[in-house]
């Protein structure tokens, strides 16, 4: 499991707010999510996680402007291949 913290993502109106939380639930790696004041974080279960949920996940982040050095890579063997495929890490 790896847990990400996503703080300040600002909504521009109940619609948005409620399309951020229904993508994030649309991801099936993500496990748990629970909020404090400002952060949310959310729990991803690594075995779950493949190419399609990091390119959701990738998406989110960039759509809602949360900085991607949150999505850096574990563990993961799908998640360090595909951050080296989108090169979003330095190798």
């Amino acid at each position: 499991m790896k847990a990400i913290s996503i703080t300040g993502v600002t909504y521009f109106s109940l619609t948005d707010e409620d399309i951020f939380f229904k993508w994030l639930e649309s991801i099936d790696s993500i496990q748990v999510m629970d909020g404090e004041l400002r952060t949310l974080y959310v729990t991803v279960d690594e075995a779950l996680l493949d190419e399609s949920a990091l390119d959701e996940l990738w998406a989110v982040f960039k759509r809602f402007k949360i900085p991607l050095s949150e999505l850096k890579p574990s563990n993961c063997e799908t998640s360090n291949a595909w951050f080296k495929k989108k090169r979003l890490v330095k190798h």
